[in-house]
């Protein structure tokens, strides 16, 4: 990478409260790389002020969720098959977790907004009410304990963000008649999932607009 880019990469990372990870090849090492250069001076840079970034903490108000019950037991949805809909079998591509969560993260990133990664854990903490904003992307799968603390948060003035099924199955992956979170949500769950799928002149066939 350029060293801009690099330069830019390293203080991202430093800034989030990571640690920066570098790979460095023979003609790093044995050349006089412009990255390497990059590299030495940030870190110069940060070993002559290492207490200015000791003991920090975010000041984000938005808080992305991963939710590990959900990475751990969620599934998938079967779509159910009509005149104007399809069935799929690839229950990966619907209500997809992983593609929600990316989508949210890189919404967020490209717009600038700060913003933190929680799980389950801190849903029980009180860094939770720290937040202004959490935002639940495929969130299929809550404890009734992890529901009540986010109902809890919203009751506090806390906003809500939440897609697809979030709240629609148990801890550990079993579908309930009902949204947990049906009350903050002001929706119920009527058990249909259905999938536009036509297609032609001026048409599309869709796979990712669902409504539940």
């Amino acid at each position: 990478l350029p060293p801009s880019e690099v330069t830019l990469l390293h203080a991202e990372t430093v800034a989030n409260g990571a640690n920066p990870w570098f790979a460095l090849t023979d003609d790093h090492i044995h050349k006089n790389s412009p990255e390497l250069e990059v590299v030495t001076k940030f870190n110069e840079f940060l070993g002559e002020n290492v207490e200015s970034f000791r003991s920090t903490s975010s000041a984000a108000k938005v808080a992305l969720m991963f939710s590990m019950n959900t990475s751990d037991f969620y599934e998938g949805v079967q779509i159910q098959e009509s005149d104007w809909t399809q069935e799929t079998t690839n229950l990966s591509e619907v209500f997809n977790f992983t593609e929600s969560l990316y989508g949210i993260y890189e919404t967020l990133f490209r717009s600038h907004v700060p913003f933190d990664m929680i799980d389950e854990v801190v849903l029980s903490q009180e860094k939770i009410k720290d937040y202004d904003l959490i935002i639940l992307p495929s969130s299929a799968c809550l404890s009734k304990e992890d529901a009540d603390s986010i109902r809890e948060f919203v009751r506090a003035g806390g906003n809500l963000i939440s897609t697809s099924v979030t709240s629609l199955y148990d801890k550990v992956g079993n579908r309930l008649d009902e949204f947990q979170l049906a009350d903050v949500f002001g929706v119920s769950c009527e058990n249909k999932i259905i999938a536009p799928a036509f297609q032609g002149r001026g048409g599309y066939k869709g796979k990712n607009i669902i409504n539940l």
